[in-house]
């Protein structure tokens, strides 16, 4: 198994060296020409249960182990995820973060790249200008297209960046903004965005993309760990303060239910003043997180009693959202996987979700994209 996570890191890591920067390989045109050039495509399109299977991988282990690692990264079963993602989830070996969120590494290159940015702003349109055939035959940038985006103005979200763009007029109004630019790269899952973008060949508009709905539940508890009972364990059991689910390993005679989340972890104790409006008896609170498919919220269903204790719930915080990319096996790339270049100045990075979903690859298509801005200009 660690040789077949490997294989797959160090084709990524490839991707960084300047030898490859350099070939004919680069910049990608699409992610099926992608996914091909770096032997990703066998993988993705098995099911990971029968990809690890065909390696010799056990079964054991299979259903033990690597479910736990894709239904906590991608919110799926080892059964219904393709094999490149399962491989994904197991990529994580001696991963690091940063304080105060890995976010803060994105938000570090939208700062210093010097991008003029506008948060909350929603992009409504992107119009295609048609450039000066004439000029463009004389090599000249000006007679390439250019795309008017249209937006609905506000206090600020949504990040545009310009570094390759000239815009060319900037009309602005109490409700609405209009930049002229040279390029556009969309960062974004393409259907979920609700932009129209009217003159774009139907041929290269990206396939849809389903995503997995997850609900993470923060709640407040003075248990100091989940009931035995609610695992078919004896009362006197040792329950860990960290678990990881799995839908495929078979329920042994004395178990009477599947679990009703993907994972569940005590992140830390409150200090006692902060928890102290929540319990007022002087017990230790503890802040844990839930990842599941179906709410746990105490109005729908008696599952975090039957977990904690009746009353031993204090407070309950859910977030239901699209978190993940469903990665079900590819079987034809050319017409699952998106093309990186939409259009004549008008790039793609989001389609790698279908593949993989992790920043550290987006931000490697985005290279991509930037590689041939910079042969266009």
């Amino acid at each position: 198994m660690k040789n077949l996570v490997k294989t797959t890191v160090d084709s990524f890591l490839s991707l960084y060296s300047r030898s490859f920067v350099s070939s004919p390989l680069s910049p990608f045109t699409s992610y099926a020409n992608f996914s091909t050039s770096f032997n990703l495509l066998p993988p993705a399109q098995q099911y990971a249960s029968d990809f690890f299977a065909q390696e010799g991988v056990s079964e054991l282990l299979t259903n033990e182990l690597i479910s736990a690692g894709t239904q906590v990264n991608y919110g799926t079963p080892i059964n219904e995820i393709h094999g490149l993602g399962a491989l994904v989830s197991l990529a994580a070996n001696g991963a690091v973060s940063v304080k105060g969120g890995n976010k803060r590494i994105f938000e570090e290159f939208v700062l210093r790249s010097g991008a003029d940015i506008r948060l909350e702003t929603k992009v409504k349109e992107i119009l295609k200008l048609d450039g000066d055939e004439k000029k463009r035959e004389k090599g000249s940038n000006q007679g390439r297209a250019k795309w008017v985006i249209k937006t609905s103005d506000g206090k600020g979200g949504g990040v545009y960046d310009v570094s390759f763009a000239q815009t060319v007029s900037l009309l602005r109004s109490r409700r609405q903004l209009t930049l002229l630019l040279q390029a556009v790269i969309m960062a974004a899952p393409f259907h979920q965005t609700g932009i129209s973008i009217p003159q774009l060949a139907s041929s290269h508009i990206p396939p849809p993309q389903p995503y997995v709905k997850l609900y993470i539940t923060i709640l407040l508890t003075n248990a100091t760990h989940p009931l035995p009972s609610y695992f078919s364990l004896k009362d006197n059991s040792n329950v860990p303060n960290s678990i990881f689910s799995t839908f495929t390993t078979k329920q042994s005679s004395n178990e009477t239910r599947k679990p009703s989340f993907n994972s569940l972890n005590y992140l830390k104790p409150l200090r006692w003043e902060l928890g102290f409006p929540y319990d007022p008896t002087n017990s230790t609170v503890h802040v844990v997180k839930i990842f599941s498919s179906t709410s746990l919220l105490p109005n729908t269903t008696n599952e975090l009693n039957d977990l904690f204790g009746e009353g031993n719930v204090l407070r309950v915080i859910e977030k239901e959202w699209l978190s993940y990319p469903k990665l079900s096996p590819i079987v034809d790339a050319e017409k699952e996987l998106a093309r990186v270049k939409l259009d004549e100045g008008l790039y793609y990075v989001n389609g790698m979700e279908r593949l993989i979903s992790t920043m550290e690859t987006e931000v490697r298509l985005v290279v991509s994209a930037l590689l041939s801005l910079s042969d266009r200009y």
